[in-house]
């Protein structure tokens, strides 16, 4: 064990004081977040010379007095801007019917239908129809719709307050609330949904996709480590030196782990900076801690699962063409990200289940379930079960196809060559 931690030390250390290494660690974020800034710069100054956006409203509780519609957007304008120049064009237009807005929200004639309730003064509740799914941040119009309900309820109060005393102080109650807003979204065939309860499932979506990105990438990028580890290694006779000193296991193992600890810290950087982003603008997740651990194991069991196959596969690169090998493989680990959408519709359906007991996609397969549904314990147990018996066997032959190939040089390894070493193991 402790050669094993030596040789892990040495190959996480060299990797990442590698200029390379260092240049994809800190240098892509760098130009990620300036590729962001500079979409979100030429974003704004797009919307600010789009066309004008119209804010349709439905008043069922005839709250709005529509003639201080000018000055509600002047004032709106220069809270969001510095200079009223650089105010947004909005005009609000007034529906009487709910199927007339709709019809014009989805030809894209309006940015967004504000519905006022028949008892918004007492409940303060409006129905939000969108185009797009709610993700967090402002709607294009909804700041000016705002102002003018804020306006519309201070001249309300205003009226009542020398009639009736009783109504002015719900009013002024509701003028000094927040808007309770409703989101809903409108598809292309015409039905609506709502917009939240579609969010919440993709909250939910997003934590098993992060860490199936983490799986993958943290796969292949030790993969492609262990290739050029192994190569410079041989072509510097190193590795005879270091198997004279370790068994093939030993430094399989250390390789394995140490090389995939660069890996993981590379993709575990990428993958916080892109969920930073998505909480910057108004996203956020929802898993339970019971599910992210469970999905945890599942992540390092399937790395060490994939990182026992491309390690061999790894250290045939200059021996035969890797890619008979790694690509039907690669293609394999993807098959439940191109099947996602069957698995979401039935996390606990025939497929879903299929892919969880065979090994090579129970890993990313389980990190779907696993948020989607009450996964049931039989299956749980018995992925884990072969996975584990998987990744034995994997390390193991791997072993033995490190410790032949990673010594020939100058000669192209055959699949007949590979099967008779399994053979052999």
């Amino acid at each position: 064990m402790k050669k094993i931690i030596i040789i892990t030390r040495r190959e996480f250390l060299m990797m990442i004081t590698r200029k390379a290494y260092i240049f994809s660690l800190v240098g892509i974020p760098i130009l990620m977040l300036a590729f962001a800034i500079v979409v979100k710069y030429l974003k704004s100054h797009s919307e600010a010379s789009r066309h004008q956006a119209s804010v349709g409203v439905i008043d069922q509780a005839g709250v709005i007095d529509f003639n201080l519609a000018e000055s509600a957007l002047a004032q709106a304008g220069s809270e969001m801007s510095d200079e009223p120049s650089q105010s947004r064009r909005v005009a609000i237009r007034s529906y009487s019917q709910l199927v007339t807005g709709l019809r014009d929200l989805q030809e894209g004639n309006l940015s967004v239908l504000c519905a006022i309730e028949t008892d918004f003064i007492r409940s303060g509740q409006v129905k939000l129809y969108t185009r797009n799914i709610w993700v967090g941040g402002t709607q294009q119009g909804l700041a000016e719709f705002r102002a003018l309900m804020r306006a519309s309820l201070l001249q309300r109060f205003l009226h009542e307050k020398r009639v009736d005393d009783k109504g002015a102080a719900a009013t002024a109650q509701r003028a000094l609330a927040p808007i309770k807003l409703s989101k809903i979204t409108i598809n292309n065939d015409g039905t609506t949904v709502a917009a939240e309860s579609r969010w919440k499932k993709i909250r939910r979506y997003m934590a098993p996709y992060g860490l199936t990105l983490l799986l993958i990438i943290t796969a292949a990028m030790s993969s492609s480590y262990m290739l050029k580890s192994t190569s410079e290694e041989k072509e510097n006779r190193v590795i005879e030196i270091m198997l004279s000193a370790v068994r093939p296991e030993q430094l399989l193992w250390g390789k394995i782990l140490g090389l995939g600890g660069a890996a993981l810290l590379q993709g575990a950087t990428y993958i916080v900076l892109i969920g930073i982003t998505v909480l910057y603008y108004g996203g956020s997740l929802e898993f339970t801690l019971g599910g992210m651990v469970l999905s945890l194991v599942y992540c390092l069991i399937g790395y060490l699962l994939y990182a026992g196959l491309l390690a061999a596969i790894g250290v045939l690169g200059d021996n035969m063409d890797k890619s008979q090998l790694s690509h039907p493989l690669i293609v394999i680990m993807l098959l439940p990200m191109i099947l996602e959408f069957m698995l979401l519709d039935e996390p606990n359906g025939a497929l879903a289940r299929a892919l969880t007991y065979f090994p090579l996609t129970a890993p990313v397969t389980m990190i779907y379930r696993l948020p989607m549904a009450q996964v049931p314990a039989l299956d749980v147990i018995i992925s884990l079960g072969l996975l584990l018996v998987s990744v034995y066997l994997a390390v193991r032959c791997a072993t033995k196809i490190f410790r032949t190939a990673a010594l020939m040089y100058g000669k192209r390894v055959t699949m007949t060559e590979i099967a008779r070493w399994l053979r052999e193991a």
